[in-house]
């Protein structure tokens, strides 16, 4: 009897916590909370909003109940009904597939999406419910002036939902409610689209698509920043975009194999491969390619290169390709001379050229040369130096 006593008041605490915690922060955020409802697609619209309201002070009011002892039974039977429809809910959207947040201990749509772990927490707690409305109706343990703890449980909770509260205050991500709808609401940016989130600084760097330009802007729910951030001397902003292209180069890696042009491949067993984004007249490129041969060599690492090129420029790209990946041939300046010139493009080079061309212009490259591992690390320019430290140690900058 002791164990069941002590799960008892264990029971209180835990549930009548949670529901508390629930509840205000769907309080908080009643708009958002309706939105996570409406994403289960299962109430009717026109119910979402008011459904949203009345679940919120059922959760503070069942919760006060639990860790109150008033009218525990009634409160013990609600959360219990409340999770067997949370538990119906997240199994029948697990079912079809739905890639939603839950809306359990947060409002955000970028909040933790719903899994079979949290299918199985809300069956722990729904046997927990259980069990705390039958030990009350048993023991005829569910009123205030007779139930164990009824000092003890309630000033406990209170302690333990406003330490979670001000912990999450404290480490809460700042882009958990930043929307396109937020940030327009501070201005307005017609036809945007968000490309990344990430917290910088206390605050949420958003980098957005307008039109056929990317920018960077700063924002909160209730404050809006545009421009560029520094932090002593380093480039915030910059670093930001250049972790979007690795994002993005690593998303269409598959594509970038299918549209290179030239490759070089060390004799031995390749443990990486390095990309370059090249142009046939860039002599910067044409330098670096020399210098980079005998470290790929020493460091058994294969090159793949995609080629960007337009105006007069555009013909030669498309022979190049045609060279069926031979970056020797393509080295050798007595085979790449008038001869070479005179010879007619092929339709594969011109599909391959087509093909760099577009993936250069959705990885926003500007210039050439432009280097990539294919864990989508970037270096810019033709710097030798820290294309050798990287595929070295890994990092360009030692």
């Amino acid at each position: 009897m002791k164990i069941m006593h002590v799960a008892f008041i264990l029971s209180r605490i835990l549930l009548g916590s949670i529901f508390i915690y629930t509840g205000l922060i769907h309080l908080t955020d009643v708009e958002g909370f309706a939105r996570a409802v409406t994403a289960y697609d299962i109430l009717p619209l026109w119910t979402v909003n008011i459904f949203a309201i009345i679940l919120t002070w059922t959760e503070i009011l069942a919760g006060l109940s639990i860790v109150t002892g008033v009218f525990l039974r009634v409160g013990s039977l609600v959360t219990t009904l409340l999770l067997a429809s949370f538990t119906l809910a997240i199994s029948i959207s697990l079912y079809r597939g739905l890639d939603i947040s839950c809306g359990c201990f947060s409002t955000s749509p970028e909040g933790a999406k719903i899994s079979w772990m949290d299918l199985v927490r809300d069956l722990a707690l729904l046997a927990s419910s259980c069990f705390l409305f039958l030990y009350a109706s048993i023991t005829g343990q569910n009123r205030w002036k007779t139930i164990p703890g009824k000092y003890f449980v309630p000033a406990l909770s209170i302690l333990l939902v406003s330490g979670v509260m001000i912990f999450q205050m404290h480490t809460r991500n700042p882009c958990e409610n930043v929307t396109m709808d937020t940030i327009n609401s501070h201005r307005p940016f017609p036809s945007a689209s968000i490309l990344s989130k990430r917290p910088v600084q206390g605050i949420c760097e958003v980098l957005l698509q307008v039109g056929d330009k990317k920018i960077a802007v700063y924002a909160r729910e209730n404050f809006l920043i545009t421009g560029e951030l520094f932090r002593k001397k380093a480039n915030l902003t910059t670093e930001g975009f250049e972790l979007l292209t690795s994002r993005t180069f690593r998303e269409l890696r598959g594509e970038i194999d299918q549209a290179v042009a030239l490759r070089y491949t060390p004799e031995g067993d390749i443990r990486n491969t390095l990309y370059m984004f090249s142009s046939p007249d860039c002599p910067n490129c044409h330098k670096a390619l020399i210098d980079l041969m005998p470290i790929l060599d020493e460091t058994n690492i294969e090159l793949k290169i995609l080629l960007i090129a337009q105006g007069s420029s555009k013909a030669k790209a498309e022979k190049i390709a045609c060279l069926k990946g031979d970056l020797e041939t393509y080295l050798n300046e007595d085979v790449m001379g008038k001869e070479f010139n005179a010879a007619p493009a092929c339709e594969e080079g011109e599909e391959l050229l087509r093909r760099s061309t577009d993936l250069g212009i959705r990885l926003s490259i500007k210039s050439v040369p432009v280097f990539f591992t294919q864990d989508g690390l970037m270096i810019i320019g033709s710097n030798i130096e820290a294309v050798e430290r990287l595929l070295k140690n890994g990092d360009p900058q030692r």
